[in-house]
């Protein structure tokens, strides 16, 4: 039996396991209505307790696997051929070789991600077809490894599994519906439920793992193996960091009413040595060790490059960058933005450069924080810092007030208060502050570039001699009063 067949196999199973579910649910309350009926009919008699068990049980099964309309909110700004003809090119371009109609919508999104799905009505009845693509992801691939996902995304057209995803996803959330309802109301109408959802996960992951094998092969055919490959290796690595840019570089940019470029930050933060050496070291260890777990939806990196290298597709590579296939980039990640907050957020957003993200993001949280802390800090003067990081009771007397009770949070508590310190003060002597994604916090002066955060953390190991220590004692004018700038 080939490999579609044995699909179509487990899809028909996984329909089956959808209606097994819902007459397992009828069941239970049809048994549920019946046992006070029976009470009644051949005892004569009516527990309230019993009554109003079965009663409220029955109501929380019947009232949790009533079928949702599928209310679609667009993730993003929706890419229009007009406006976007070279993006547009390849997609027709792409559906045509895989003998696909196009997607009705298509929208843009800020995750590294892409996806397609049937979204709109009930069960999939009535639904459309809607893709996503990721602003990052096209900023880090080359235009074939982007068609590959492109071409892998239509692939679950071809196979159907867009079809057959509403049932799943919607039977997975009645499950789930089933199961919080009934915890509130007792453990033991849970059982059956419980028994057929983990059934239910493990039959209908294997599903989704078997279609991600069969898009990644037709993909594969379409742009060749090696684009694929370097593809998945690219979103894998990029993906476990891309949580890291957001939250780190990119978040604090907003919650401070500004908009520096988010695809160009996040390629300018993957290109910083310490960040693509953690990728590569990540990549490296899932391919020697990843597995695919039972509940897992994908296949694992290993499992799936190890698919596609036997699929021996040779292709010319077009190695330009994917997101020169996008017109008004800036326009864009704007109006991305007023997709995910309300629209008076968005309108107040300002563009900034990340050059400037130092002066109008970091410094302001810096003072914030030196201001916060300003009585510890009270005396406290930079060359005697040495001594005062050296010495227990110095110590204690600038965490007080804090929460911090592990040394190594301790210590990351002082780093952030007094290389922010610093760097307040080197500011107010109009040193240049670089804070660029991924890289150490920089100041310059006059052929000087001090980092206050790995300089305070230096003294905080004890150690006290290093050219970065030296060089700022010797740089910096007088002997400032930390918390004063």
């Amino acid at each position: 039996m080939d490999n579609s067949q044995s699909l179509a196999r487990r899809a028909a199973f996984a329909v089956l396991l959808t209606l097994g579910f819902y007459l397992l649910a009828l069941a239970m309350t049809a048994l549920l209505l019946y046992i006070p009926y029976a009470e009644w009919t051949y005892g004569g008699r009516l527990h309230i307790k019993l009554l109003l068990f079965c009663v409220i049980g029955a109501g929380v099964i019947a009232w949790s696997i009533v079928p949702r309309f599928d209310r679609f909110t667009p993730p993003g700004p929706r890419l229009l051929p007009n406006d976007q003809p070279e993006l547009f090119k390849v997609l027709r371009g792409v559906a045509n070789e895989m003998g696909q109609d196009m997607p009705a919508e298509v929208y843009a999104i800020g995750e590294l991600n892409a996806w397609v799905m049937d979204r709109g009505g009930i069960m999939g009845f009535g639904s459309r077809r809607v893709m996503g693509l990721g602003l990052p992801l096209l900023q880090v691939l080359n235009v074939s490894q982007a068609r590959g996902v492109i071409a892998h995304e239509f692939g679950h057209f071809y196979g159907g599994d867009t079809k057959l995803g509403p049932w799943i996803y919607k039977t997975r959330s009645a499950i789930i519906r089933t199961l919080i309802g009934l915890g509130e109301h007792g453990s033991l109408l849970q059982k059956p439920f419980i028994w057929y959802g983990n059934a239910f996960m493990r039959i209908t992951q294997t599903i989704s793992r078997g279609q991600e094998f069969t898009a990644d092969r037709l993909a594969a055919g379409t742009v060749g193996s090696k684009a694929m490959i370097d593809g998945l290796r690219v979103i894998h690595g990029g993906g476990v960091m891309f949580d890291a840019y957001w939250r780190n570089e990119y978040a604090p940019a907003l919650d401070k009413g500004f908009r520096p470029p988010l695809a160009d930050g996040f390629a300018r933060f993957l290109t910083v040595p310490r960040i693509s050496d953690a990728v590569s070291k990540i990549v490296n260890a899932e391919m020697e060790s990843g597995e695919t777990g039972l509940y897992d939806s994908h296949p694992s990196l290993r499992d799936r490059i190890s698919a596609l290298q036997q699929v021996e597709v040779i292709k010319e590579e077009e190695t330009n960058p994917a997101i020169s296939l996008l017109r008004g980039l800036e326009n864009l990640e704007a109006s991305f933005l007023s997709a995910i907050t309300d629209p008076d957020t968005a309108r107040k957003i300002q563009p900034i450069s990340w050059e400037q993200v130092g002066g109008k993001v970091w410094f302001p949280i810096w003072q914030d924080h030196v201001d916060t802390h300003k009585e510890v800090l009270q005396g406290v003067r930079l060359h005697a810092l040495p001594v005062i990081l050296s010495d227990p009771e110095s110590k204690r007397r600038l965490l007080s007030g804090t929460a911090e009770t592990e040394e190594s949070d301790q210590n990351a508590f002082l780093e952030g208060l007094i290389g922010a310190a610093i760097a307040v003060i080197l500011v107010g002597k109009g040193w240049q502050l670089n804070a660029t994604p991924g890289n150490d916090v920089t100041l310059s002066l006059e052929g000087f570039d001090v980092s206050p955060f790995i300089v305070v953390r230096q003294l905080l190991v004890g150690d006290s001699t290093t050219d970065s220590w030296e060089k700022l004692c010797t740089s910096v004018n007088g002997d400032p009063v930390l918390g004063t700038a």
